[in-house]
């Protein structure tokens, strides 16, 4: 039988006085962390070798560069448009980040308002039969034109200005809001409704209290379609 030595006998514990601390124990990467750090680098990787592929691209000619122009000339053009140059101010007279912010400006206004006017018409639909009846096929048929098909006529009507611009996001905002609102006001639980009225709750109550709120989740999805449709027709 061996004796166990002097070291297996010492209990882990504090360094006595005039010895070195021991080593902290080797910290362990989570696996969440490295699931995320591979990721991040499967994308880069991917990246990287995008741009490898373009630069060989327009390396071997295989179009013009007017066509495809190479990565260096596209960062050029990227410093350009974001600042001044050879007193040239961005492009137009506008840099890059003010060309954006007014084209977030106009998803603001037009998109809002046709998400609005889909929410309105949206509720309306769903709880009134008649009202779906009616404007059922209008919103339907506006939902499965393109945007930019009536643009011609916006311009027409409202010039060349900013008004057709947001008319046209504000049409092509609205359909998708107020089909996913109507279907979701007129799929509320039946039993939630019923138990508003009984205890005396009016239309407007049940549909603030009861049919609203549970058409929620819906009605986000209808509002998410309706920016992406309009920042795609900017």
């Amino acid at each position: 039988m061996t004796t166990p030595t002097a070291t297996e006998q010492q209990p882990s514990g504090p360094a006595l006085p005039g010895e070195p601390p021991a080593a902290p124990p080797p910290r362990r990467r989570s696996p969440e962390r490295a699931a995320r750090l591979r990721r991040a680098g499967l994308r880069l990787l991917a990246l990287a070798v995008l741009l490898a592929l373009w630069q060989l691209v327009t390396a071997l000619r295989l179009w013009s560069p007017l066509l495809v122009p190479p990565p260096s000339a596209v960062w050029d053009a990227l410093v350009e448009t974001s600042g001044t140059h050879d007193g040239v101010r961005g492009y137009q007279g506008h840099t890059l980040i003010e060309h954006l912010g007014i084209s977030l400006r106009r998803i603001a206004i037009g998109a809002g308002a046709g998400v609005l006017a889909g929410l309105v018409a949206g509720v309306l639909m769903g709880t009134l039969p008649w009202v779906r009846v009616v404007f059922e096929p209008a919103v339907a048929f506006l939902r499965t034109l393109p945007p930019l098909a009536y643009f011609s006529l916006l311009i027409i009507w409202f010039g060349i200005d900013e008004a057709p611009k947001l008319w046209l996001l504000a049409i092509a905002a609205m359909p998708p809001v107020a089909v996913a609102t109507a279907s979701a006001v007129a799929s509320a639980p039946a039993s939630l409704v019923e138990a508003a009225r009984a205890i005396g709750a009016r239309r407007p109550q049940v549909v603030a209290s009861v049919v609203l709120p549970s058409a929620l989740p819906e009605i986000l999805v209808g509002v998410r379609l309706a920016f992406g449709i309009a920042y795609s027709s900017v």
